[in-house]
């Protein structure tokens, strides 16, 4: 089991929604990491329970420009880095 989260305009967009700050995302991979290995957390100041699966899960983050990519190494996620051409990007995928 994995868990695949990404911040990308694409699916949002579609619903009138605005993609998510990198702190707000920072935010849900601790919560969904808290989920997984504790069953329970808070979110947005509600307390949320997990009542299956307490065991770590790989986390993987879609991610593309250079602070997306670094959000993936501090969070401690695996990246799934959709890499462009530019070769800045390619640079950050490298180092993460």
């Amino acid at each position: 089991m994995f868990f695949g989260i990404g911040s990308s305009d694409s699916a949002i967009v579609n619903l009138a929604e605005r993609p998510s700050r990198l702190a707000d995302l920072r935010a849900y991979i601790e919560t969904i990491r808290a989920l997984h290995t504790k069953g329970e957390t808070t979110w947005r100041g509600r307390m949320v329970r997990l009542t299956w699966a307490k065991r770590a899960i790989p986390i993987y983050l879609s991610a593309e420009g250079p602070r997306t990519l670094e959000l993936a190494g501090e969070a401690y996620a695996s990246v799934r880095a959709r890499a462009s051409t530019h070769d800045t990007l390619l640079h950050c995928a490298s180092d993460v």
